[in-house]
């Protein structure tokens, strides 16, 4: 379903005259088969153009390609050039650098293919038109007009929460190429003191990006910051003409002592409604001198019912040793489609850390019959791809799943 095939036909005369023919294509469709009629005319010429048909390169929207077009006398007189002309969005023409060619001589002209915006995703036909003294000659001209989007999930700001000074967090991002041709991701840079940088898969740029998320990039940016809070920049480049880089803030705070969370918040991003979003971790970091005993993990807001939150080591109660950490996982299962926003309240004590949830429910009347398995659904958690210890956390996520009577869960 939704899948195309082509057909290139071609008329090589062998007199001068009309010529027809029929094209049939025989499916298991109610309106088979389908007839096309066929004609062309052969002629008696001396101009050669070659190639015939000129079959261009599939190119992005502000890209442009050029080709050579030779055109040549093959007849025992001389023979004189009129105009050279083309027809079709986005085709253009060099003049001839000549008036007239002696026999067996041949010039050039130089055709160019710059697609519009209008005919992306669609191939452009056109013609090169030659007149000449005997005639007119008109050859084919096949361009592949593409567009390319780069779409990386999470998109919004990262706030890492806090980190205790000496330890770091990180966060896993996703990046796909949403539009109807290939390109590259070619840069993956980080600014702010403490921020870091690592491809995952491919470990090397420039990554290729396969049209309509056919393939992706997968990066972990790392916050080991200074105590107290500090700013950066995730930029994304990627080889689409004219596009401006993607840029996402980041931000985190460093902290010498106290109880903080990393991330202090969590962007789910799109998830298929009905569908797990995939587990995405919390980290309650101690960083006082002493123990602390993490007791409650409560979720609450409008959309709290749609988040599940469970610790991912140890049932609550339990003590955090000083400088130590413990685990939570969160997960999305949207039961219906929009914005989704909660708060995950960990207690310790007196005391109370909150995480902002956030994430969007999508129907699959946006999605179509790939739903179940989306780039969203599987990609839109973060952690899906090498997160540290993300065996243990499945694990027990499951069990904690289980002990709450839910059927499954996707980590």
């Amino acid at each position: 379903p939704g899948e195309d095939y082509s057909w290139s036909l071609l008329c090589r005369a062998n007199a001068a005259g009309p010529i027809t023919g029929t094209f049939t294509i025989v499916t298991d469709a109610p309106d088979s088969p389908r007839v096309f009629d066929l004609r062309c005319d052969g002629i008696e010429s001396s101009l050669a153009v070659n190639p015939s048909p000129a079959q261009f390169g599939e190119r992005l929207i502000g890209d442009s390609e050029q080709q050579e077009i030779f055109i040549g006398n093959s007849g025992t007189a001389p023979l004189s050039l009129g105009s050279v002309t083309t027809t079709g969005r986005g085709f253009s023409v060099t003049a001839p650098p000549v008036a007239g060619l002696a026999p067996g001589e041949s010039t050039s002209v130089f055709v160019t293919f710059t697609p519009d915006a209008a005919d992306a995703g669609t191939d452009v036909h056109g013609t090169l038109d030659v007149v000449f003294d005997s005639g007119s000659r008109s050859i084919d001209l096949i361009g592949p007009a593409r567009d390319a989007a780069l779409n990386v999930t999470p998109s919004a700001e990262i706030d890492f929460g806090t980190i205790c000074a000496g330890q770091s967090g990180d966060q896993l991002f996703v990046a796909v190429n949403t539009g109807t041709g290939g390109t590259q991701l070619d840069g993956v840079d980080v600014s702010g003191e403490g921020f870091t940088s690592a491809l995952i898969a491919p470990t090397a740029l420039p990554a290729p990006l396969a049209a309509r998320g056919g393939s992706s990039a997968t990066f972990r940016i790392a916050a080991a910051p200074p105590i107290g809070e500090v700013t950066g920049t995730l930029t994304l480049t990627a080889a689409i003409p004219g596009a401006a880089p993607t840029t996402i803030p980041l931000r985190a705070r460093g902290q010498a002592g106290g109880i903080g969370a990393s991330p202090g918040a969590i962007d789910f991003g799109g998830v298929v409604v009905g569908e797990p979003s995939g587990g995405r971790t919390v980290r309650l970091n101690n960083c006082d001198a002493g123990p602390i005993t993490v007791d409650r993990a409560t979720l609450s807001g409008a959309a709290s019912g749609e988040f599940l939150a469970v610790s991912a080591e140890q049932t609550l109660p339990t003590t955090v040793p000083a400088g130590g950490s413990l685990l939570f996982i969160v997960e999305l299962r949207p039961t219906t489609a929009g914005d989704k926003v909660a708060t995950l309240t960990i207690g310790h004590g007196e005391s109370e850390t909150t995480i902002a949830l956030t994430g969007l429910g999508v129907g699959d009347e946006l999605t179509g019959d790939g739903a179940r398995g989306s780039y969203y659904a599987c990609n839109a958690g973060g952690d899906a791809h090498g997160a540290t210890g993300l065996g243990v956390l499945g694990l027990a996520l499951g069990m904690a799943l289980r002990r709450r009577q839910i059927g499954r869960a996707h980590v």
